[in-house]
Formats: C-alpha cells, structure tokens, sequence
C-alpha cells in the first residue's frame, strides 16, 4: 500500500510539474512530492528490515530526508502562486540552504543516531 502512495504522489508532482514547468510554484511542488515520496520509502523500508545496521542507517536516512522535505515544504509555501520568484534575496536564500545542508548532514552522523538497541519484531 505504502508504495502505492509514493508512487501517487510522484506521479501528482510529475502532472503538476508538467502542466507548467516554468512555474516556480510547480517545480516547488515537485521537488515536495519527490522528497515526500523517498521519505515515505524510507520509513517503510525502516519498519520492514531487522538489520540493526541496516536499520541504523535507514533511520539516519529517514531524517536526512525529514530536512529536505521541510525545506520543500516551506520553498513551496514561499512562492505559492507565483509563476516566478519574487523575493531573490541571494543571503537569505544562501544562508538558508547553508543551514538545510548543515543540519540533514549532520543527520547522517552519529549526533542523531548513534545506535539501534532493539528491533521490534512486532510479536
């Protein structure tokens, strides 16, 4: 079920995309799909494996991806509707992306996750 989801919503993003691709607020919009959907991807794959590395590096994903789909999120909400941008201040769009990089990196470390302890096998 959970992939049929992702799949929806990728296919949405790709049909909101490609009726105006020039659209900031489309390519926004896609760029939220896209990370909702992989996130999605991630989080079934973590509740589904009993690996604890491999889960351990799932989870780790998962928050990476949780950053990016924020920041998607709030860029499609910046310029909803817009076809263009209309705020182009570079700082603030530079300082912003510096940080979004600096923290879904640091997501990947063991500053997040450090360690699986157990796996619930659901019995």
């Amino acid at each position: 079920m959970i992939s049929l989801i992702n799949t929806l919503i990728m296919i949405v993003g790709f049909v909101v995309f490609f009726t105006n691709h020039k659209s900031i607020t489309n390519r926004s919009f896609l760029f939220f799909a896209l990370t909702t959907s992989v996130w999605g991807f991630f989080n079934f794959f973590v509740s589904n494996i009993f690996d604890k590395v491999t889960v351990l590096w799932l989870a780790r994903g998962v928050m990476f991806l949780a950053v990016w789909q924020a920041f998607s999120f709030f860029q499609l909400f910046y310029v909803f509707p817009n076809e263009k941008i209309v705020n182009k201040n570079k700082v603030y769009n530079f300082i912003l992306l510096l940080i979004v990089i600096i923290v879904s990196l640091l997501t990947l470390s063991p500053l997040v996750f450090s360690d699986v302890i157990e796996i619930n096998l659901g019995k």
